[in-house]
């Protein structure tokens, strides 16, 4: 029976992934580097160093972590509440009022995170726990960011739902030993059924408070 939930952020609270596509490329042309939203996309749900390096390598330069800052400060000016996934906040209150445990277990970076909570209205005691890209030595596709926030709760891996909508997050989430749910905010279920192997497929969140029932939460 599970007992906690360990979800992604981006492209699951906050639908965010095109926005940072169009953040990232804004942000390297300032550097002099000609990048396009579509140059990311390989890279999507990976840590910034190979999000925005790769691209950067493409063009003839290296990572920095002044163009990792600046990708950052763009995504925070054009992040709206228009990008709030469907049922998002109705999902974390209704967590909060079941008294669930639940966790952000997001590779990105706090600064980042932080922008996300803002448009989302809440605040980051909203949560049990958050655990970001700045937390771990080894980000997703590596277990350890969510074996990481399930020991913040004292919960086994094994007892967590973990819920992404990315390939690489589903695959940490399984190989923590959790069950996971693949969000189609980003993939569809043929590309999770092909290449990310998720246990459970939804539509939206609010598809979500089924697949919890069926692991042992249940919410009034």
């Amino acid at each position: 029976m599970s007992k906690a939930i360990l979800f992604d952020m981006d492209g699951v609270l906050v639908d965010s992934e095109g926005v940072m596509l169009e953040a990232a490329a804004k942000a390297l042309r300032s550097f002099g580097l000609e990048a396009v939203p579509e140059d990311f996309i390989p890279y999507i749900g990976m840590e910034a160093e190979i999000y925005l390096g790769k691209v950067m390598e493409k063009y003839g330069s290296k990572y920095s972590e002044d163009a990792k800052e600046h990708t950052y400060n763009v995504y925070g000016e054009i992040i709206s509440p228009e990008n709030v996934c469907e049922y998002a906040p109705e999902m974390i209150r209704a967590l909060r009022q079941n008294k669930i445990p639940f966790v952000i277990c997001s590779g990105a970076v706090r600064s980042k995170i932080g922008h996300n909570l803002r448009i989302l209205g809440l605040h980051p005691d909203d949560f049990t726990a958050i655990v970001s890209g700045n937390d771990v030595v080894h980000n997703k596709p590596d277990p350890e960011i969510y074996r990481k926030g399930a020991e913040l709760i004292g919960v086994a891996p094994q007892d967590c739902i973990v819920v992404e909508d990315s390939l690489v997050g589903i695959r940490a989430g399984k190989a923590s030993g959790a069950i996971t749910v693949g969000v189609g905010t980003t993939l569809t279920k043929e590309d999770f059924e092909k290449e990310g192997n998720a246990d459970y497929y939804i539509k939206s969140l609010r598809e979500l408070p089924e697949i919890l029932s069926q692991n042992g939460i249940y919410m009034k």
